[in-house]
Protein backbone atom coordinates (compact mmCIF):
# COMPACT_ATOMS: atom_id res chain seq x y z
CA UNK A 1 0.00 0.00 0.00
CA UNK A 2 1.50 3.48 -0.90
CA UNK A 3 1.01 6.05 1.86
CA UNK A 4 0.25 8.61 -0.32
CA UNK A 5 -3.16 6.39 -1.36
CA UNK A 6 -3.55 6.16 2.39
CA UNK A 7 -3.75 9.40 3.09
CA UNK A 8 -6.05 10.74 0.14
CA UNK A 9 -8.48 7.52 1.46
CA UNK A 10 -8.73 8.72 4.97
CA UNK A 11 -9.47 12.15 4.56
CA UNK A 12 -12.11 11.06 2.38
CA UNK A 13 -16.00 11.73 3.61
CA UNK A 14 -17.02 8.12 4.00
CA UNK A 15 -13.90 7.43 6.06
CA UNK A 16 -13.86 10.91 7.74
CA UNK A 17 -17.48 10.09 9.22
CA UNK A 18 -16.42 6.49 10.12
CA UNK A 19 -13.33 7.71 12.18
CA UNK A 20 -15.44 10.17 13.95
CA UNK A 21 -18.11 7.31 14.94
CA UNK A 22 -14.87 5.16 15.72
CA UNK A 23 -12.75 7.82 17.86
CA UNK A 24 -15.21 10.69 18.56
CA UNK A 25 -15.78 13.72 16.52
CA UNK A 26 -13.40 15.76 18.27
CA UNK A 27 -10.80 12.93 17.93
CA UNK A 28 -11.08 12.37 14.35
CA UNK A 29 -8.03 14.35 13.29
CA UNK A 30 -5.44 12.59 15.67
CA UNK A 31 -7.15 9.36 14.58
CA UNK A 32 -6.15 10.15 10.90
CA UNK A 33 -2.62 11.03 11.75
CA UNK A 34 -2.42 7.82 13.98
CA UNK A 35 -3.74 5.29 10.90
CA UNK A 36 -0.74 6.83 8.66
CA UNK A 37 1.92 6.38 11.55
CA UNK A 38 0.71 2.83 12.26
CA UNK A 39 0.86 2.70 8.42
CA UNK A 40 4.41 3.95 7.93
CA UNK A 41 5.98 2.40 11.39
CA UNK A 42 4.54 -1.45 10.16
CA UNK A 43 6.59 -0.37 6.55
CA UNK A 44 9.70 0.50 8.76
CA UNK A 45 9.21 -2.88 10.57
CA UNK A 46 8.40 -4.96 8.09
CA UNK A 47 9.00 -3.33 4.67
CA UNK A 48 7.17 -2.71 1.50
CA UNK A 49 3.93 -4.70 1.10
CA UNK A 50 0.55 -4.79 1.13
CA UNK A 51 -1.45 -4.80 4.42
CA UNK A 52 -4.73 -4.59 6.36
CA UNK A 53 -5.76 -2.28 9.40
CA UNK A 54 -7.65 -3.99 12.22
CA UNK A 55 -8.98 -2.15 14.84
CA UNK A 56 -9.98 -3.74 18.26
CA UNK A 57 -11.83 -1.31 20.84
CA UNK A 58 -11.38 -1.38 25.01
CA UNK A 59 -14.27 -2.02 26.77
CA UNK A 60 -16.60 -0.24 29.30
CA UNK A 61 -18.62 -2.51 32.54
CA UNK A 62 -21.39 -0.17 32.36
CA UNK A 63 -23.00 -2.53 35.21
CA UNK A 64 -22.90 -6.15 36.38
CA UNK A 65 -19.70 -6.61 38.26
CA UNK A 66 -17.91 -10.32 38.96
CA UNK A 67 -21.41 -11.68 37.43
CA UNK A 68 -19.93 -13.51 34.49
CA UNK A 69 -18.27 -16.04 35.99
CA UNK A 70 -21.38 -17.71 37.81
CA UNK A 71 -24.07 -17.37 34.87
CA UNK A 72 -25.51 -13.77 35.08
CA UNK A 73 -25.78 -10.74 33.45
CA UNK A 74 -23.67 -7.89 32.19
CA UNK A 75 -24.64 -4.10 30.41
CA UNK A 76 -21.21 -3.60 28.81
CA UNK A 77 -19.93 -1.56 25.99
CA UNK A 78 -17.36 -0.94 23.22
CA UNK A 79 -15.26 2.37 23.65
CA UNK A 80 -12.98 4.35 21.35
CA UNK A 81 -9.41 3.62 23.03
CA UNK A 82 -8.84 0.53 21.05
CA UNK A 83 -5.65 -1.47 19.91
CA UNK A 84 -4.95 -0.35 16.54
CA UNK A 85 -2.51 -2.89 13.97
CA UNK A 86 -1.29 -2.57 10.52
CA UNK A 87 -0.92 -6.94 9.56
CA UNK A 88 -0.08 -8.90 6.81
CA UNK A 89 0.73 -12.25 6.08
CA UNK A 90 4.36 -13.15 5.98
CA UNK A 91 4.27 -16.87 4.38
CA UNK A 92 6.08 -18.55 7.23
CA UNK A 93 5.54 -20.13 10.62
CA UNK A 94 6.34 -17.30 12.21
CA UNK A 95 4.03 -14.62 13.51
CA UNK A 96 6.12 -11.29 14.77
CA UNK A 97 4.53 -8.17 16.30
CA UNK A 98 6.03 -4.87 17.28
CA UNK A 99 3.71 -3.36 19.75
CA UNK A 100 3.34 0.60 20.83
CA UNK A 101 1.76 1.08 24.03
CA UNK A 102 -0.12 4.49 25.00
CA UNK A 103 2.33 6.10 26.66
CA UNK A 104 4.82 5.73 23.31
CA UNK A 105 7.68 3.47 25.50
CA UNK A 106 9.94 1.37 23.88
CA UNK A 107 8.30 -0.40 21.26
CA UNK A 108 7.96 -4.96 22.82
CA UNK A 109 8.52 -7.05 20.08
CA UNK A 110 7.32 -10.78 19.95
CA UNK A 111 7.94 -13.46 17.97
CA UNK A 112 6.50 -17.02 18.29
CA UNK A 113 6.96 -19.88 16.32
CA UNK A 114 3.47 -21.86 15.32
CA UNK A 115 5.40 -24.95 16.11
CA UNK A 116 6.04 -24.15 19.66
CA UNK A 117 3.10 -22.91 21.46
CA UNK A 118 3.22 -24.62 25.45
CA UNK A 119 2.80 -22.17 27.93
CA UNK A 120 6.52 -20.51 29.03
CA UNK A 121 7.09 -20.78 32.83
CA UNK A 122 6.13 -16.91 33.55
CA UNK A 123 2.18 -17.07 33.59
CA UNK A 124 2.21 -13.56 32.17
CA UNK A 125 2.93 -10.78 29.13
CA UNK A 126 1.80 -10.61 25.68
CA UNK A 127 3.75 -13.42 24.26
CA UNK A 128 2.07 -15.72 26.57
CA UNK A 129 -1.20 -14.37 25.58
CA UNK A 130 -0.54 -14.41 21.73
CA UNK A 131 0.95 -18.50 22.22
CA UNK A 132 -2.64 -19.31 24.20
CA UNK A 133 -5.10 -17.75 21.87
CA UNK A 134 -3.44 -19.09 18.87
CA UNK A 135 -3.27 -23.07 20.44
CA UNK A 136 -6.94 -22.70 21.05
CA UNK A 137 -7.75 -21.31 17.82
CA UNK A 138 -5.78 -24.03 16.39
CA UNK A 139 -7.77 -26.64 18.35
CA UNK A 140 -10.73 -25.02 17.58
CA UNK A 141 -10.49 -25.97 13.97
CA UNK A 142 -8.83 -22.68 12.74
CA UNK A 143 -6.34 -22.74 10.38
CA UNK A 144 -3.44 -20.02 11.57
CA UNK A 145 -0.39 -18.72 9.54
CA UNK A 146 2.44 -16.32 10.17
CA UNK A 147 2.29 -12.67 9.84
CA UNK A 148 3.33 -9.69 10.87
CA UNK A 149 1.75 -6.70 12.72
CA UNK A 150 2.61 -3.59 14.10
CA UNK A 151 0.31 -2.74 16.82
CA UNK A 152 -0.56 0.96 18.70
CA UNK A 153 -2.92 0.41 21.87
CA UNK A 154 -4.10 3.44 23.59
CA UNK A 155 -5.78 1.23 26.13
CA UNK A 156 -3.98 1.67 29.50
CA UNK A 157 -2.61 -1.72 31.18
CA UNK A 158 -3.38 -3.11 34.36
CA UNK A 159 -6.55 -0.43 33.83
CA UNK A 160 -9.94 -2.17 34.12
CA UNK A 161 -10.82 -1.12 30.76
CA UNK A 162 -9.96 -4.77 28.95
CA UNK A 163 -6.15 -4.11 27.30
CA UNK A 164 -6.00 -8.01 27.71
CA UNK A 165 -8.87 -9.02 25.71
CA UNK A 166 -8.46 -6.21 23.17
CA UNK A 167 -5.40 -7.39 22.56
CA UNK A 168 -6.82 -11.20 22.34
CA UNK A 169 -9.34 -10.09 20.13
CA UNK A 170 -7.32 -8.21 17.51
CA UNK A 171 -5.55 -11.15 17.06
CA UNK A 172 -8.69 -13.53 16.32
CA UNK A 173 -9.75 -10.86 13.93
CA UNK A 174 -6.13 -10.58 12.26
CA UNK A 175 -6.19 -14.88 12.39
CA UNK A 176 -9.57 -14.77 10.90
CA UNK A 177 -9.21 -12.47 8.38
CA UNK A 178 -5.98 -13.88 6.52
CA UNK A 179 -6.30 -17.39 7.05
CA UNK A 180 -10.21 -18.58 7.40
CA UNK A 181 -12.29 -16.31 5.22
CA UNK A 182 -13.22 -13.92 7.93
CA UNK A 183 -16.18 -16.39 9.68
CA UNK A 184 -16.39 -13.60 12.07
CA UNK A 185 -17.51 -15.65 14.79
CA UNK A 186 -17.19 -13.54 17.83
CA UNK A 187 -18.09 -16.28 20.12
CA UNK A 188 -15.67 -18.34 19.34
CA UNK A 189 -13.11 -15.84 19.45
CA UNK A 190 -13.51 -15.06 23.01
CA UNK A 191 -13.26 -18.42 24.38
CA UNK A 192 -10.13 -18.53 22.78
CA UNK A 193 -9.42 -15.45 24.46
CA UNK A 194 -10.60 -16.75 27.94
CA UNK A 195 -9.02 -20.08 27.18
CA UNK A 196 -5.53 -17.73 26.68
CA UNK A 197 -5.84 -16.42 30.16
CA UNK A 198 -7.59 -19.03 31.65
CA UNK A 199 -4.28 -21.22 30.95
CA UNK A 200 -1.66 -19.36 29.06
CA UNK A 201 -1.81 -16.41 32.78
CA UNK A 202 -3.60 -18.49 35.57
CA UNK A 203 -6.07 -16.20 35.47
CA UNK A 204 -9.75 -17.21 36.59
CA UNK A 205 -11.96 -14.68 33.71
CA UNK A 206 -14.98 -15.33 32.11
CA UNK A 207 -16.47 -13.98 28.62
CA UNK A 208 -17.42 -10.83 29.07
CA UNK A 209 -13.99 -8.91 28.33
CA UNK A 210 -13.62 -10.44 25.22
CA UNK A 211 -17.32 -10.70 24.03
CA UNK A 212 -17.58 -6.97 24.97
CA UNK A 213 -14.40 -6.15 22.64
CA UNK A 214 -15.49 -7.66 20.06
CA UNK A 215 -19.24 -6.28 20.27
CA UNK A 216 -19.91 -2.78 18.95
CA UNK A 217 -21.72 -0.52 21.03
CA UNK A 218 -23.44 -1.35 23.89
CA UNK A 219 -24.70 -5.24 24.69
CA UNK A 220 -26.34 -6.74 27.55
CA UNK A 221 -25.09 -10.60 27.94
CA UNK A 222 -26.59 -13.54 29.95
CA UNK A 223 -24.17 -16.20 30.35
CA UNK A 224 -26.29 -18.50 32.25
CA UNK A 225 -25.09 -20.98 29.22
CA UNK A 226 -21.25 -20.86 28.90
CA UNK A 227 -21.93 -22.55 25.73
CA UNK A 228 -23.97 -20.28 24.13
CA UNK A 229 -23.81 -16.81 25.64
CA UNK A 230 -27.24 -14.70 24.71
CA UNK A 231 -26.84 -10.61 23.63
CA UNK A 232 -28.56 -7.68 22.89
CA UNK A 233 -27.93 -4.71 21.23
CA UNK A 234 -29.47 -2.16 23.37
CA UNK A 235 -29.09 0.69 21.03
CA UNK A 236 -28.98 0.27 17.58
CA UNK A 237 -28.78 3.44 16.31
CA UNK A 238 -25.25 4.33 16.93
CA UNK A 239 -25.61 6.74 19.32
CA UNK A 240 -23.67 7.48 22.68
CA UNK A 241 -26.77 7.13 25.27
CA UNK A 242 -24.45 8.79 27.74
CA UNK A 243 -24.19 11.88 25.87
CA UNK A 244 -27.84 11.65 25.38
CA UNK A 245 -28.42 11.70 29.11
CA UNK A 246 -26.18 15.28 29.66
CA UNK A 247 -23.45 13.00 31.07
CA UNK A 248 -19.26 12.19 30.55
CA UNK A 249 -18.65 9.24 31.70
CA UNK A 250 -14.87 9.63 32.99
CA UNK A 251 -12.30 6.75 33.97
CA UNK A 252 -10.40 7.57 36.49
CA UNK A 253 -6.73 5.68 37.34
CA UNK A 254 -6.31 5.38 41.34
CA UNK A 255 -2.50 4.74 40.78
CA UNK A 256 -2.88 1.47 41.41
CA UNK A 257 -2.66 -1.48 38.64
CA UNK A 258 -4.44 -4.74 38.72
CA UNK A 259 -2.22 -6.62 36.89
CA UNK A 260 -0.96 -9.20 39.06
CA UNK A 261 -4.32 -9.57 41.61
CA UNK A 262 -5.09 -13.18 40.02
CA UNK A 263 -5.63 -15.18 43.13
CA UNK A 264 -7.77 -11.62 44.71
CA UNK A 265 -10.30 -12.49 41.17
CA UNK A 266 -10.21 -15.97 41.86
CA UNK A 267 -11.25 -15.76 45.15
CA UNK A 268 -14.45 -13.74 44.25
CA UNK A 269 -15.37 -16.68 41.80
CA UNK A 270 -14.43 -19.14 44.23
CA UNK A 271 -16.76 -17.56 46.94
CA UNK A 272 -19.94 -17.47 44.82
CA UNK A 273 -19.04 -20.85 43.73
CA UNK A 274 -18.70 -22.13 47.37
CA UNK A 275 -22.23 -21.14 48.21
CA UNK A 276 -23.66 -22.48 44.68
CA UNK A 277 -22.39 -26.15 45.69
CA UNK A 278 -23.72 -25.32 48.94
CA UNK A 279 -27.17 -25.95 46.98
CA UNK A 280 -25.71 -28.81 44.96
CA UNK A 281 -25.19 -26.90 41.51
CA UNK A 282 -22.74 -25.67 39.64
CA UNK A 283 -23.28 -22.04 39.42
CA UNK A 284 -25.12 -19.29 41.02
CA UNK A 285 -27.43 -18.74 38.07
CA UNK A 286 -28.97 -22.11 39.05
CA UNK A 287 -30.21 -21.10 41.84
CA UNK A 288 -32.60 -18.38 43.37
CA UNK A 289 -31.88 -15.56 45.98
CA UNK A 290 -34.82 -16.71 48.09
CA UNK A 291 -33.12 -19.82 48.70
CA UNK A 292 -29.25 -18.86 49.54
CA UNK A 293 -31.75 -16.11 52.23
CA UNK A 294 -33.92 -18.97 53.77
CA UNK A 295 -30.86 -21.15 54.34
CA UNK A 296 -28.44 -17.86 55.15
CA UNK A 297 -27.33 -19.10 58.97
CA UNK A 298 -26.00 -22.62 57.35
CA UNK A 299 -24.74 -20.94 54.11
CA UNK A 300 -22.56 -18.48 56.39
CA UNK A 301 -21.86 -21.69 58.62
CA UNK A 302 -20.73 -23.97 55.80
CA UNK A 303 -19.28 -21.27 53.20
CA UNK A 304 -18.34 -18.48 55.25
CA UNK A 305 -20.19 -14.71 55.53
CA UNK A 306 -17.84 -13.36 52.88
CA UNK A 307 -19.31 -15.94 50.18
CA UNK A 308 -22.80 -15.19 51.64
CA UNK A 309 -22.52 -11.30 50.65
CA UNK A 310 -20.50 -12.14 47.56
CA UNK A 311 -24.01 -14.44 46.21
CA UNK A 312 -26.25 -11.80 47.10
CA UNK A 313 -24.44 -9.13 45.25
CA UNK A 314 -25.24 -11.59 42.20
CA UNK A 315 -28.29 -11.69 42.67
CA UNK A 316 -29.38 -7.99 43.16
CA UNK A 317 -26.76 -7.40 40.37
CA UNK A 318 -28.50 -9.05 38.00
CA UNK A 319 -31.35 -7.05 38.29
CA UNK A 320 -29.76 -3.63 38.35
CA UNK A 321 -28.78 -5.25 34.83
CA UNK A 322 -31.94 -6.39 33.56
CA UNK A 323 -33.69 -2.31 34.37
CA UNK A 324 -30.16 -0.24 33.75
CA UNK A 325 -31.56 -1.17 29.65
CA UNK A 326 -34.57 0.40 29.45
CA UNK A 327 -33.30 3.12 31.19
CA UNK A 328 -30.35 3.66 28.78
CA UNK A 329 -32.55 3.25 25.74
CA UNK A 330 -35.01 6.04 26.82
CA UNK A 331 -32.55 8.51 28.23
CA UNK A 332 -33.96 7.89 32.02
CA UNK A 333 -31.20 9.74 33.54
CA UNK A 334 -32.53 9.49 37.12
CA UNK A 335 -33.04 6.26 36.96
CA UNK A 336 -29.73 5.14 35.11
CA UNK A 337 -27.76 6.82 37.97
CA UNK A 338 -29.47 5.57 40.80
CA UNK A 339 -28.98 2.09 39.55
CA UNK A 340 -25.02 3.02 38.85
CA UNK A 341 -24.85 4.25 42.69
CA UNK A 342 -26.67 1.04 44.39
CA UNK A 343 -23.86 -1.26 41.42
CA UNK A 344 -21.23 0.91 43.13
CA UNK A 345 -22.46 0.50 47.12
CA UNK A 346 -23.07 -3.33 46.33
CA UNK A 347 -19.73 -3.67 44.75
CA UNK A 348 -18.06 -2.11 48.02
CA UNK A 349 -20.05 -3.24 50.65
CA UNK A 350 -21.17 -7.04 49.46
CA UNK A 351 -18.28 -7.95 46.84
CA UNK A 352 -15.72 -6.37 48.49
CA UNK A 353 -13.74 -5.82 45.68
CA UNK A 354 -12.53 -2.22 46.26
CA UNK A 355 -9.58 -2.94 48.14
CA UNK A 356 -6.92 -5.89 49.15
CA UNK A 357 -7.25 -6.72 53.20
CA UNK A 358 -4.32 -7.95 53.52
CA UNK A 359 -3.39 -3.87 52.81
CA UNK A 360 -5.92 -1.92 54.93
CA UNK A 361 -3.32 1.09 54.27
CA UNK A 362 -3.55 1.30 50.49
CA UNK A 363 -7.11 1.90 49.62
CA UNK A 364 -6.85 3.48 46.91
CA UNK A 365 -9.97 2.67 45.00
CA UNK A 366 -12.74 3.88 48.16
CA UNK A 367 -10.73 7.16 49.03
CA UNK A 368 -11.63 8.38 44.99
CA UNK A 369 -14.80 7.03 45.21
CA UNK A 370 -15.61 9.14 48.41
CA UNK A 371 -13.79 12.14 46.81
CA UNK A 372 -15.93 11.38 43.69
CA UNK A 373 -18.81 11.19 45.76
CA UNK A 374 -18.16 14.06 47.83
CA UNK A 375 -17.50 16.07 44.78
CA UNK A 376 -21.50 15.07 42.80
CA UNK A 377 -22.69 15.61 45.99
CA UNK A 378 -21.13 19.64 46.38
CA UNK A 379 -20.68 20.57 42.34
CA UNK A 380 -23.20 18.65 41.05
CA UNK A 381 -26.32 18.70 43.21
CA UNK A 382 -26.25 15.19 43.73
CA UNK A 383 -26.82 14.52 39.93
CA UNK A 384 -23.87 11.65 39.27
CA UNK A 385 -22.42 8.18 40.15
CA UNK A 386 -19.44 6.42 40.61
CA UNK A 387 -18.30 2.93 40.97
CA UNK A 388 -16.02 0.93 40.69
CA UNK A 389 -14.66 -0.21 37.26
CA UNK A 390 -13.76 -3.68 36.20
CA UNK A 391 -12.60 -6.91 38.67
CA UNK A 392 -11.40 -3.86 41.27
CA UNK A 393 -8.85 -4.02 44.29
CA UNK A 394 -6.97 -1.78 42.01
CA UNK A 395 -6.86 -0.17 38.84
CA UNK A 396 -9.62 2.77 37.71
CA UNK A 397 -13.33 3.87 38.73
CA UNK A 398 -15.63 5.24 36.99
CA UNK A 399 -17.88 8.46 37.37
CA UNK A 400 -20.93 9.22 35.29
CA UNK A 401 -20.95 13.45 35.61
CA UNK A 402 -23.19 15.86 34.46
CA UNK A 403 -21.55 17.54 31.07
CA UNK A 404 -21.31 21.12 31.95
CA UNK A 405 -19.27 19.67 35.47
CA UNK A 406 -16.55 17.61 33.64
CA UNK A 407 -14.13 19.60 32.90
CA UNK A 408 -14.52 20.90 36.49
CA UNK A 409 -14.58 17.49 38.10
CA UNK A 410 -11.35 16.75 35.84
CA UNK A 411 -9.28 19.31 37.17
CA UNK A 412 -10.62 18.04 40.66
CA UNK A 413 -9.30 14.97 40.76
CA UNK A 414 -6.20 15.57 38.51
CA UNK A 415 -5.57 17.41 42.38
CA UNK A 416 -6.19 14.46 44.16
CA UNK A 417 -4.68 11.80 42.05
CA UNK A 418 -1.62 13.55 42.09
CA UNK A 419 -2.07 14.73 38.70
CA UNK A 420 -3.12 11.30 37.19
CA UNK A 421 -5.24 11.81 33.86
CA UNK A 422 -8.42 11.00 34.41
CA UNK A 423 -10.09 10.79 30.39
CA UNK A 424 -13.31 10.92 28.84
CA UNK A 425 -14.88 8.02 26.98
CA UNK A 426 -17.72 7.21 24.62
CA UNK A 427 -19.36 4.16 23.16
CA UNK A 428 -18.40 3.00 19.78
CA UNK A 429 -20.81 1.70 17.62
CA UNK A 430 -17.78 -0.36 15.89
CA UNK A 431 -16.62 -3.58 17.52
CA UNK A 432 -13.38 -5.96 16.50
CA UNK A 433 -12.50 -6.33 12.64
CA UNK A 434 -10.80 -5.12 9.60
CA UNK A 435 -11.04 -1.66 8.89
CA UNK A 436 -13.15 -1.31 5.54
CA UNK A 437 -10.66 1.47 3.83
CA UNK A 438 -8.00 -1.24 4.31
CA UNK A 439 -5.70 -2.21 1.31
CA UNK A 440 -7.88 -3.49 -1.44
CA UNK A 441 -9.81 -0.64 -0.94
CA UNK A 442 -7.21 1.91 -1.15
Amino acid sequence: MRIDRLENMITAGQAVQMLSDMYGPEEQKNAQKRFIQTAQEFIHFFGEKDFTFFSSPARTEIIGNHTDHNGGKVLAGSIQLDCLAAAAPNGLSIIRIISCNHKKDKPLKITIHLDNLSPGKKFSGSAQLLKGVIYKMQKSGYRCGGFDAYIDSTVPGGSGLSSSASFEMLICAVIDYFFNKNSGNIENWAKCGMYAENVYWKKSSGLMDQLACAHGGITQFDFKDPASVAFSPVLTDGRDPFRSMGLSLVIVPTGSSHASLNKAYSSITEDMLRVSEFFDKSMLCHISEEDVIRSAPDVRKSCGDRALLRALHFFEENKRVSAASPALRSADRQKFLSLIRASGDSSWKWLQNCYLPEHPRKQNIPSILALTELFISSCCSGNGACRVHGGGFAGVIAAYIPEDKTDTYLDFIAEQTGGRYAFRVHIRPWGTGAIPFSQEHC
